[in-house]
């Protein structure tokens, strides 16, 4: 009996200890684009437009997080990434909530906690 509690109190440690260590270094389990909106025809970068902003959830071991990937539409694996601005995000409608003012400077995005990021163009054009 003995035997089978450190085996088991062993187990839950390893769990634990790998948990921590995903936790920790960052690793993310699972992606999902939970919201998405598309460069309007009237604005043109004239560098592989157009370009699109996807709120993407970061599932990891202890809860998750969200990123801003701003994309080419046509190639929404690689892009310009941010922390989203908010410290949680408690429903599907706080995500809708998020605007985005395209210029022919750069994309200013407003969360649904009023907080506002802009985004030069430089950072998402031409590739980058």
């Amino acid at each position: 009996m003995k035997t089978l509690i450190i085996i088991a109190e062993s187990i839950l440690l390893l769990i634990l200890a790998g948990t921590i260590f995903i936790q920790t270094a960052g690793l993310t389990l699972s992606t999902e684009e939970v919201f998405k909106l598309c460069q309007p025809d009237e604005i043109s970068y004239e560098a592989y437009d157009p370009y699109c902003i996807s709120i993407i959830k970061q599932q990891q071991a202890l809860g998750s997080t969200y990123i801003i990937l701003v994309a080419q539409e046509t190639d929404p694996t690689y892009g310009h990434t941010l922390n989203y601005p908010a410290p949680y995000v408690t429903s599907q409608k706080d995500l809708e909530d998020t605007t985005a003012n395209w210029t022919n400077d750069g994309i200013e995005i407003e969360t649904y906690l009023n907080t506002r990021i802009f985004i030069p163009k430089e950072n998402f054009t031409k590739g980058r």
